[in-house]
């Protein structure tokens, strides 16, 4: 299973790659803990909720709300520079994350505008297998093992069938 530290990785080099080539590229991500003074401009990753739980009995199911802050440089003039970083992030994200070589969807990307603040959110989904497991034959001996118990599995012998089946 992909760990939260691992997304949020995935998440902000996504954002540092898609900054890269823009007027945004200086723009320092900021610790998610920031309290005041917020430095402008900065962005920051907030993992908003998860929702975690059983798919069936082999896979996990993981739900992520993802919310992007952008702090525009101007308090009074940030329409401009927020629309500009918008485009950049809802670009950046519709393309899919790659999480250490797992790619994630992502459906859609919302944004808002609240107090001056530019508020790009999506949702992650993810379905992983949560049982583990190990290789089939044993490096030792050669033999078939059942997956979880290593113990030796008893192969069936082939079968001749004599006539036809009507």
């Amino acid at each position: 299973m992909l760990t939260l530290i691992e997304i949020n990785k995935a998440i902000n080099n996504t954002i540092k790659k898609a900054l890269g080539f823009t007027d945004f590229k200086d723009v320092p991500l900021c610790p998610e803990d920031v309290t005041e003074p917020i430095i402008r401009p900065s962005i920051k990753v907030e993992m908003d909720s998860s929702k975690n739980g059983r798919l069936n009995s082999c896979m996990r199911e993981k739900t992520l709300t993802i919310r992007v802050y952008f702090f525009a440089s101007n308090l009074r003039k940030y329409k401009i520079e927020n629309l500009k970083m918008q485009d950049v992030l809802e670009n950046a994200f519709l393309d899919g994350l790659y999480v250490d070589g797992a790619y994630i969807p992502i459906e859609e990307v919302e944004s808002d505008v609240t107090d001056t603040v530019l508020i790009c959110s999506f949702i992650l989904y993810l379905a992983e297998g949560g049982a583990v497991w190990q290789d089939t034959i044993d490096p030792i001996t050669g033999d078939e093992i059942s997956p979880g118990t290593n113990e030796p599995v008893e192969i069936m012998e082939e079968i001749e069938l004599k006539g036809e089946l009507k």
